[in-house]
């Protein structure tokens, strides 16, 4: 992957795949309402990946309000309340999950109110 230089966000790392995708990673962090509102400077369409973070003091409201179509969560201190507080966005098409506190019926209710929204665990 090739780092991207024209994107600066604390604490973020930004890579382009091979296939040209933009991908915008936090990694082992507490993640900040600061952090979440810069996202809005990048205009294109990226995947927005969070390893082991904790979303206990950011409001998830921001990233409900952005433009984020694919976002994946993987080995955090994510559970239903942020699954469905993230669902409410319009935008989102792809959610990923990987070891999450998230159950598997707050997911199947999800799916039945958002149909279009593609949960992957």
């Amino acid at each position: 992957m090739e780092d991207v230089i024209r994107y600066k966000i604390k604490g973020a790392e930004i890579k382009f795949e091979r296939n040209g995708g933009l991908i915008v990673g936090f990694s082992s962090q507490t993640i900040a309402d600061e952090q979440l509102i810069a996202l809005r400077d990048i205009k294109e369409k990226y995947f927005l990946a969070f390893h082991c973070c904790d979303f206990s003091r950011c409001n998830l409201e921001i990233l409900v309000q952005l433009e984020i179509a694919h976002i994946g969560i993987f080995h955090g201190s994510f559970g239903n309340a942020e699954l469905i507080e993230l669902s409410q966005s319009e935008n989102l098409e792809l959610i990923k999950l990987h070891d999450t506190f998230v159950s598997q019926s707050c997911i199947s209710e999800i799916k039945i109110k958002k149909p279009n929204l593609e949960i992957v665990v």
